[in-house]
This record gives C-alpha cells, structure tokens and sequence, in this order.
C-alpha cells in the first residue's frame, strides 16, 4: 500500500453554535479550521483546530504546508511533523502556524490509527477506557440565576467538577473597560451563587481566560480559596510565567493551571521550571496535535505534574487523555461540544460525568456529509 501524501487541503469553516439554555437565548460563532491529507491509496486522515481565525489557519496549511508534504510518506510521522513544524513556525514562533501544524498532525494520527485498524487513544498507550469529565457552563453571559440553574443541571447529569468563566470584561476589554476590582466583586458573589446551588460536594473551577493582571488575579484566588475553588486556569494575561510563579506564592492554596491555548512544548517546560502552574494542560489542536502535546505531557510526568484537559475540542483532546498514563481528565465545554456535533459523526457520548472511548480505528469519528459546505467561510 502506497502511503505517499498527494493531497492536503484546508477548509475555514464558521460553525454557529445556538445555545439556549438555563433562560439564556445566546448565538456563539465558531471559527474552526479542518484539514484532510489523502495518500496515494485514497486513505483519508482528518484533523481540526481552533481558537484562532480560520481563514488564516486555512492560508497558512493550503499556501505554506501544503508543498512541504506533498510527496512524503504519512506514516513517517516525525519525518513529517519536524518538516511541517519548521515551514510553520521556522524561529519557534507560537500562533497560527502551530494551529495549522496541530491540524496536521491529528490528521497524520487519524491515518495511522486507519492503516492500524486502532483508535489513537490505544495507538498513544491506551491508559484507560472511561474519562471523567467536568462541565464548563458556567458562561459570562448568565446572569446569577441562569448560572445557579446550570450548576443544578450539571449535577443532576452526573458531573461532580464544574468550571465557570471569571474576569469577563478584563484586560481584553479596550472599550468601555470595567475596573478590575468591580470584575472581581461580581466573580466572587456569582462564585456563591453557585455553590449554594449545587452543595459542598461539587468541586468548582474558574477560568479567567488570560485577562487578569496580578492583583486582580491574586485577590481572587484568595476569595475563590474560600469557596472551595479547585483550581484556577489561565488567570493571567499572556500566560506570563513569572507572574504565574508569582501568583502560586501568593496564593498557595490555589491551584494554577495552564497549557490549553499554548502551541510550543518548550513553554510547557518553562512553566513548569519556574513552577509557574500546578496542572498542565496541552490542548492537541493548538499545541503541536498528538505529537506535540504527548510530548508536553511527558514533561509534566517527569515533574511530578497531572495532565488535564482544557480549551474546548474535548473529542479530540480525549484521545490524549485515554491513552497516555499521565492523563486525568477531560472538559467538557458545553458550547464547542455543540460545535463538534454538528460537525462530525460517529462522536462517542458524555453520560454521567464521564466520556466512553471507542474502538473505532483513528479518530473514530468523520466529518458529516455536506458539513464542508454548509459551514464554509465565504
């Protein structure tokens, strides 16, 4: 069987996302990207990425990638990972090029799980079946009500980790911009809102989204200790490390995780040598796909460090989780999981605050019939 690479093509895709949920009517727009590679055999792997502006992503595959792996072999997947990985991101940037490079290498995974007869999750060390999973609903845009009335829903579907976002508006927010302390006065009463709704029992998380300087941040992981807070992610502008480092001292009883919009291993490892963070969070569509994140992941395992999930894309990011030994969890984001279902078929399914694993060879899961159309950026 001939494994040489004659097509890689990208697509932009805008997925709608209508949430109506807990009282909220909300339109989430998600801007995905989606590369196929075919081999000379007509196998066809499939991968995706996100957080980042799609036509771009697209640009950076169909103008830049594209002629680097054309006639390589797919399945000498370092060979064409490190050829990708230097058209990309040549002087190590992170950005665009190491979400177009994560696309391609979940692709590169699909097909070799394909030509394996294996679901990747096996391929990567098959450490376990069954995830536990926790539920991002706690949106910015519920108002107290709405968001107790997600945290009850949440609980009664079986998830006993709940996360919610905190610091919105923040540093992001050039126009019309709410001081920090007034953010932070209103996260803390929302973070009581909830915890009354759903017990002692559930543990909460918060996720500022990279907004917060470090007072704002400091002082609300102080608050958040109180209510029982599990652990705090991406609280500070521009994941900066030694403000992170910084925040841990201040604050030790709270745990500072980060990694989900990250895309080079080697800030993985210096996060982890200042000890900046406490869970790493190699998210596959962003960080290098499968191949840079186990990579990222092995270095936490080598600190002593969990390996959990964050950043959306939650059926992708499974696979890593399943299989590698140091994984712990897994998110799932009630919006992007919508995204992911109108989008693919085959997907495995959420119940009882858990994700079942496949045995379907690959990824197990494809891209609708007609979705490449429906959803595509004019």
């Amino acid at each position: 069987m001939n494994h040489t690479i004659t097509r890689v093509e990208a697509f932009a895709l805008d997925v709608p996302v209508g949430f109506e949920w807990a009282g909220s009517r909300h339109v989430r727009r998600n801007s995905l990207t989606c590369v196929e590679i075919e081999t000379a055999s007509g196998l066809v792997g499939q991968g995706m990425t996100a957080l980042a502006p799609a036509p771009v992503v697209a640009a950076a595959v169909n103008h830049v990638a594209r002629d680097a792996l054309l006639g390589l072999d797919a399945t000498s997947h370092e060979i064409v990972w490190n050829i990708a990985h230097w058209a990309l991101t040549a002087p190590g940037q992170t950005g665009i090029g190491c979400n177009a490079l994560s696309a391609i290498d979940i692709a590169l995974w699909d097909i070799k799980g394909k030509l394996a007869g294996r679901p990747v999750w096996v391929l990567l060390g098959g450490a376990r079946r069954r995830l536990p999973a926790y539920a991002t609903c706690g949106f910015s845009f519920f108002d107290r009500e709405q968001l107790a009335e997600a945290g009850r829903q949440m609980k009664a579907r079986g998830y006993v980790s709940l996360k919610i976002q905190v610091g919105r508006p923040g540093l992001d927010a050039r126009e019309d911009m709410v001081p920090l302390d007034q953010v932070i006065k209103e996260d803390v009463a929302r973070l009581g809102v909830l915890r009354d709704a759903v017990g002692e029992g559930i543990e909460i998380a918060i996720d500022a989204g990279a907004r917060l300087d470090l007072d704002a941040a400091a002082e609300l992981a102080a608050r958040a200790v109180d209510l029982g807070v599990g652990f705090f992610e991406e609280p500070l502008v521009a994941n900066d490390i030694p403000s992170m480092a910084a925040l841990r001292r201040r604050v030790p009883k709270m745990k500072i995780a980060c990694g989900q919009s990250e895309g080079q291993v080697w800030r993985f490892r210096d996060m982890i040598a200042a000890r900046a963070i406490d869970i790493v969070q190699p998210n596959v569509i962003v960080g290098g796909g499968f191949t840079g994140a186990a990579r990222a992941a092995h270095l936490a395992t080598a600190a002593g460090l969990p390996v959990f999930h964050g950043g959306g894309a939650s059926y992708h990011n499974a696979h890593l989780q399943a299989g590698l030994a140091a994984g712990t969890g897994l998110e799932h984001q009630m919006s992007s999981a919508v995204a992911s279902e109108k989008l693919f078929e085959g997907l495995p399914m959420f119940a009882n605050g858990h994700l079942e694993m496949t045995d379907a060879p690959g990824l197990g899961f494809v891209l609708r019939d007609g979705a490449l159309a429906e959803f595509a950026v004019d």
